[in-house]
């Protein structure tokens, strides 16, 4: 009978270790809260309400004009980073503010899907005064 201990398997020493998971895979999960075994409270937000925060990181972008609510009353701000679970807003030149998705209020008019099709409008005209100018011979 093989000797178990100390980290020796069936199949090899070693063997019975996680299988290392790709790097970009190992950054997702590190941006993920770690479930608590016990039943302290912490600051963490439980696993099961991640889908919701990245639906909500998903209705923001850099550059968008929000609004929020704070111990200062009704602050207005810039997005200048999308942090898995808050936003980071400037509200003045020097003074920024780390904000739950939850607790941003939209205030631009212009929509993604507006600022979208601009983009692809800039982009063919783009490539047409490449092709026009002959930096562009594929279309």
């Amino acid at each position: 009978m093989p000797n178990r201990s100390h980290g020796s398997h069936a199949l090899g020493p070693g063997a019975a270790r996680k299988a290392k998971l790709p790097s970009w895979l190992q950054s997702v999960l590190k941006s993920f809260p770690r479930r608590r075994t016990d039943n302290r409270r912490t600051g963490n937000q439980p696993l099961g309400d991640i889908p919701a925060a990245l639906a909500l990181k998903a209705e923001f972008d850099v550059d968008d004009k929000v609004a929020f609510d704070s111990s200062d009353g009704l602050l207005r701000g810039t997005i200048v980073r999308l942090n898995p679970k808050t936003a980071r807003v400037r509200v003045s030149a020097s003074s920024f503010y780390r904000v739950p998705y939850g607790c941003l209020e939209r205030q631009s008019t212009e929509s993604r899907e507006h600022r979208t099709t601009l983009l692809r409008s800039v982009a063919g005209q783009a490539r047409h005064l490449m092709q026009h100018h002959g930096f562009l011979l594929c279309a």
